[in-house]
């Protein structure tokens, strides 16, 4: 076996490093254009939810609630002790004493404010929310006069004196699975 001298050695090191440098640029390259695809078409993630009645759905925790100044002591309850679990068309409410509330809703996200229907006990109540990534907002009125009126604001100054009005302020609790 012949080795290079020196010489010869310090002569053919920058064409390797070039011949080198060469084939990174090009390995890298083809990762880049691999992983972007086409510009003309956008790879969309078929597991994101696209419309609210898909976003609205998981596990909430109600961060601030106001009753219109007649409140019952098991609502007042936030954080831990007020959870949401919403499924399509459901919300399962979870107290922190253990008390247990199924609700019914529809959605119509195309309503200016985005408007909601709350069924409960087989009455159905007129209100109003907003979705914002993990962050939820519901209001309506069990007031009988008002069921037929929907806000046509998210707070609107004609149902502040309403003492049956009913305000949710909710964030998405993430799962250890969603966390990482």
């Amino acid at each position: 076996m012949e080795y290079l001298s020196e010489s010869e050695a310090s002569q053919l090191m920058p064409i390797i490093l070039m011949n080198e440098l060469r084939l990174t640029a090009f390995a890298l390259s083809i990762f880049v254009t691999a992983t972007m695809g086409s510009e003309s078409q956008p790879v969309q993630n078929k597991d994101k939810p696209v419309t609210d009645q898909q976003r609205i759905v998981g596990e909430w925790m109600v961060v601030q609630t106001d009753h219109g100044g007649r409140r019952a002591v098991v609502e007042d309850g936030t954080g831990a002790a007020h959870l949401w679990s919403i499924t399509p068309g459901k919300i399962h409410i979870r107290y922190g004493d253990g008390t247990k509330k199924d609700l019914f809703f529809r959605l119509d996200p195309d309503a200016k404010p985005k408007a909601i229907d709350v069924t409960e006990s087989g009455e159905t109540y007129l209100g109003v929310y907003a979705l914002d990534g993990d962050s939820l907002e519901i209001h309506y009125s069990k007031s009988g006069d008002k069921v037929r009126q929907r806000s046509k604001a998210f707070i609107d100054a004609s149902i502040l004196e309403d003492r049956t009005r009913r305000y949710f302020r909710l964030v998405r609790v993430m799962s250890r699975q969603d966390k990482y």
